[in-house]
């Protein structure tokens, strides 16, 4: 996002052996790494950078149950300011049974049985967790699948702190 849209400048938070693979991308292109800051930290203890308006996560929601992510969207929107947005790109389970979904049911619960805690979510299971997060304008945008496999089952949602 940051290298299409010249002015922008970015960060990015993950764990330290993340943000060294993402560094080392960055050495390619000075120009871009001028404007996009690596954060080595954990999520629930390292601050997010003041004067974000907008906070990406991507295809991490999944890794933490409702008695983790609900907090780490408390801490978004905290960080977030009137007005800003959170953007959630996440695998999600539909919300009605699906047979076509079958292959990510198998994941979901492979993940489930690996740690107890790991799962996709539908998207009313997320919108539950941002409203009680202090989030509002709640919005679902499910992108075209075909011919792109890669999108297969993902959602964006896109919420407002509500103040």
């Amino acid at each position: 996002v940051v290298a299409a849209t010249p002015g922008l400048e970015g960060a990015f938070l993950d764990v330290p052996a993340c943000v060294a693979i993402g560094a080392r991308a960055l050495e390619a292109d000075p120009a871009l790494a001028a404007r996009v800051t690596p954060i080595a930290g954990d999520i629930f203890k390292t601050p997010f950078p003041a004067g974000c308006d907008l906070i990406t996560m991507c295809r991490s929601a999944m890794d933490w149950g409702d008695d983790r992510i609900g907090p780490i969207y408390a801490k978004i929107r905290d960080a977030l300011p009137s007005g800003g947005a959170l953007l959630i790109i996440e695998r999600m389970l539909p919300e009605a049974i699906d047979e076509a979904a079958l292959p990510l049911y198998l994941r979901s619960v492979y993940f489930l049985a690996k740690s107890q805690s790991t799962r996709y979510r539908r998207p009313s299971e997320h919108v539950r967790l941002l409203e009680a997060a202090g989030f509002a304008d709640i919005e679902i945008i499910e992108p075209p699948r075909a011919p792109y496999e890669l999108f297969q089952s993902m959602r964006i949602i896109a919420a407002r702190r509500r103040d």
